[in-house]
């Protein structure tokens, strides 16, 4: 207000800050987790930590809730629970009902209307954001660090963290070394992987079509295929569960489709076997490629013979490229655990014929793959077949190819060829000091038993063991950032 005082020589106007004291508000003080925390597992709670004892008949589903961050109203169910953290009841617990979606950015909100013991209303400031993605699923093992037995820290998982598996929350990125995988964990923070990007696994066929890890993530053919039904009737569209992708679950409740073998999913097995009609009916050339092709057999079955050794190693290949996550099913998901597998049979061991490989790619690009592994190796080459790979390059794939497992120097085709992406393995070692006079900086990415090593190499992946998995992991890889291109509307050729 404006307070007059009077001088001899006149009046002079002074401006005074009246001020009406303000009430206290109650802050917070921590969330967890936040945006930048390297481990959530999808079953673990969030909790936020205030600086004050809370008034908790104030805390319920409407002051406190978490919901998807693009979806502010679809408020997850769950439980409140308080805890002490500073002083008595300054902790709310927020538990799923069930677990977090891997990769889904989700948002804790906190109102006014929270208060603590002395009425003071929360101030709705979120140092940290508000912002959280659980990004490590229940299937994903975790070492258990023993000092007495420090060789049970090297599982296969460890591929997949991007962070330091003995101690997360410090893992510093200023020290690669620490970080034993490739971070796939922290590109879940973005994407776990898109159903329109296909990953076609060129080996030697799956073990069966049923495995509880990739039926649901197996490609079918529209082409080939009517519409499903929901019993009687016809369903809206070839989605007819409503889950984002055209999969064999899609056709759950159809009569038409025959059962899974007892204990297995629904799987395109049941599907080539109800509606193989020995008809090309999408005019590819293929006849009844409902879910990918076996070269060897000329047969629309991409299935190998697991009895033999290596029978069916394309198995494995599509289980490390996009084995489902958080199913509790395996010791670790996919590397793009979302894409879509197309099964292609040409060969029956690990070596194939250039021919063959060359016609698997043909058909993985026919086929609208954006992404092809390869982990097998040609002993012979010709001119004829390299441009086939590099006309299925132009066209908008990517082949990912092993260098090969000789532990030799020798070029193995098709990962030598002119276009394509030649991976050696190296292993996973953990963040753990095992021989003091060695700094660990220098045996952190050491190479496997058997990899090969020679000029024309691109990419190093991870792997427990060899070149063929590393492979896979690096064409899951590739998924995770198409999909994030596609996300953005960004277009990603395979030279970028």
């Amino acid at each position: 207000m404006r307070r007059p005082i009077v001088f001899a020589g006149g009046v002079v106007t002074i401006l005074v800050a009246m001020t009406t004291p303000q009430a206290s508000a109650l802050s917070l003080l921590s969330q967890w987790p936040d945006a930048a925390t390297w481990e959530q597992r999808t079953e673990w709670p969030v909790s936020l930590v205030f600086d004050a004892t809370l008034n908790t008949g104030t805390v319920d589903s409407d002051s406190f809730f978490v919901a998807p961050a693009d979806a502010p109203g679809d408020k997850v169910t769950g439980t409140i629970e308080f805890d002490t953290t500073n002083v008595a009841d300054d902790t709310v617990i927020f538990t799923p009902s069930e677990r977090w979606i891997l990769g889904r950015v989700y948002e804790i909100h906190a109102t006014g209307d929270i208060e603590d013991g002395a009425a003071d209303p929360f101030d709705e400031v979120f140092p940290q954001g508000g912002l959280f993605v659980a990004n490590v699923p229940m299937d994903l093992e975790r070492p258990d660090y023993n000092p007495s037995d420090p060789f049970g820290l090297f599982i296969n998982a460890n591929v997949l963290p991007g962070f330091d598996v003995v101690d997360p929350e410090s893992t510093d990125i200023d020290k690669p070394w620490t970080i034993p995988g490739m971070g796939a964990t922290e590109a879940w923070k973005f994407t776990t992987g898109r159903p329109d990007v296909v990953i076609a696994i060129i080996d030697n066929g799956l073990a069966l079509y049923n495995n509880r890890e990739v039926a649901d993530r197996l490609f079918l053919n529209q082409g080939e295929l009517p519409m499903p039904q929901d019993g009687t009737d016809a369903c809206a569209g070839y989605d007819c569960n409503g889950d984002g992708r055209f999969s064999a679950s899609d056709y759950a409740n159809d009569p038409r489709v025959g059962p899974p073998p007892a204990s297995y999913p629904l799987s395109p097995g049941e599907l080539i076997e109800a509606f193989a009609d020995g008809v090309d009916n999408d005019g590819n050339g293929y006849v009844d490629d409902i879910s990918g092709w076996d070269f060897l057999r000329n047969r629309p079955e991409a299935v190998g013979i697991d009895e033999w050794p290596e029978g069916a190693h394309g198995d494995d290949r599509a289980k490390d490229a996009c084995a489902m996550a958080d199913n509790d099913e395996g010791d670790k998901p996919g590397f793009c655990p979302d894409c879509t597998l197309l099964p292609i049979r040409v060969s029956d061991a690990i070596l194939a014929s250039h021919n063959a490989v060359a016609q698997g790619v043909a058909y993985a690009s026919l086929m609208g793959a954006r992404v092809g592994v390869a982990a097998s190796g040609s002993p012979d080459y010709s001119w004829e077949n390299e441009k086939v790979i590099l006309d299925a390059y132009e066209n908008g794939m990517i082949l990912i190819a092993a260098s090969g497992d000789e532990l030799g120097f020798h070029h193995s085709f098709p990962a030598a060829g002119e276009t394509v992406v030649s991976v050696k393995s190296i292993f996973p070692i953990p963040n753990i000091e095992l021989l003091d006079f060695l700094p660990l900086n220098i045996v952190a990415f050491t190479e496997t038993y058997c990899t090969n090593y020679n000029e024309h190499v691109h990419v190093a992946g991870s792997s427990g063991a060899c070149s063929s998995e590393a492979t896979a992991n690096v064409g899951g890889s590739a998924g995770l950032i198409i999909s994030r291109a596609n996300d953005l509307g960004v277009e990603l050729s395979p030279g970028k």
